[in-house]
């Protein structure tokens, strides 16, 4: 198979709008990311409950790309794509959401007042 620049000016039409949604989601999760921490530390969790969250967070990821990948070859890439930017979307709209955590020095802390 001769690889010409047209067919490859082709291929990179076609995958340019899927490349671009991906780095523009990666792009707004990166700038997402550090709001998060200073979020969870907001509701109430400990360092150790938002280390332990973002240590576990690529291991999950490593198991759930084959698993996404399987379902994109069922469904579709299309569908399966817009589905998972919606929902990483709306991560963060209820993670703000959350009410706050109250840990058991924090209830001392209010009897103490009262």
């Amino acid at each position: 198979m001769i690889v010409t620049s047209r067919r490859l000016l082709e291929y990179f039409r076609e995958l340019f709008a899927p490349i671009m949604l991906y780095n523009l989601m990666n792009l707004a999760f990166n700038f997402e990311w550090p709001y998060s921490n200073l979020q969870a530390r907001s509701i109430g969790l400990s360092l150790s409950n938002i280390m332990l969250v973002n240590g576990i967070n690529p291991f999950f990821s490593f198991f759930a790309t084959p698993l996404l990948g399987f379902i994109g070859d069922k469904i579709g890439y299309k569908i399966t794509l817009i589905t998972l930017l919606l929902i990483n979307a709306a991560v963060p709209i209820i993670f703000t959401s959350l009410p706050p955590v109250h840990t058991e020095i924090q209830h001392k802390e209010i009897k103490s007042k009262m």
